[in-house]
């Protein structure tokens, strides 16, 4: 029993391969490749990353460091290539593909200026730099009700009172000069 039951597994695997071949083969056979060198037509330079696309269809490629492209599966018949790189006029080929077969096809591309709208910058520099540079200075005004309001010794004094701000240290208690967010005690 379990003999026949490996036999069977077997042969339905055998049939499922039979079938699966020929479709594959007909997929493979109805396509080629085509493949070649994009070189500068002023220097003979290989261009890197150059776009190579089947027109009408999803089919596409880059070039690799020397120039070279490989554009696999490509529908048996005639076709035409686009070749495009960046400042570079762009460049129609058509080709004639054999299924099954590799067709070479080297090309070469000329330079073409670029052409675009005028760019017009504008920026309002002078404007944000003078309302970074002139900001006015911070400032504390007390009126004589807030300095007789700290506490005293004997009369208000205006000294005393500034040592009491946030950011404002006394040089010593002998001492009229005051430090003021860091900075020196004249």
């Amino acid at each position: 029993m379990p003999h026949s039951v490996l036999w069977r597994t077997i042969a339905i695997a055998a049939v499922t391969v039979c079938l699966t071949l020929p479709t594959v083969g007909a997929a493979q056979a109805t396509a080629g490749s085509v493949t070649g060198f994009v070189y500068d037509d002023a220097d003979g330079e290989g261009l890197i990353r150059a776009t190579i696309v089947v027109e009408g269809l999803a089919i596409g490629t880059l070039t690799n460091a020397q120039g070279y492209y490989v554009l696999p599966k490509v529908p048996a018949g005639p076709q035409r290539l686009v070749f495009t790189y960046i400042g570079y006029a762009p460049l129609y080929e058509a080709v004639h593909v054999v299924a099954g077969q590799d067709r070479r096809l080297d090309v070469r591309l000329t330079q073409e200026a670029l052409r675009s709208k005028v760019v017009v910058i504008r920026a309002d520099s002078m404007r944000t730099s003078q309302k970074l540079y002139r900001k006015p200075i911070s400032e504390v005004r007390l009126s004589k009700a807030q300095i007789n309001a700290v506490p005293q010794v004997a009369e208000a004094d205006l000294l005393r009172t500034l040592q009491n701000l946030p950011g404002v240290l006394p040089l010593s208690d002998f001492s009229s000069a005051l430090y003021v967010r860091g900075g020196t005690p004249d």
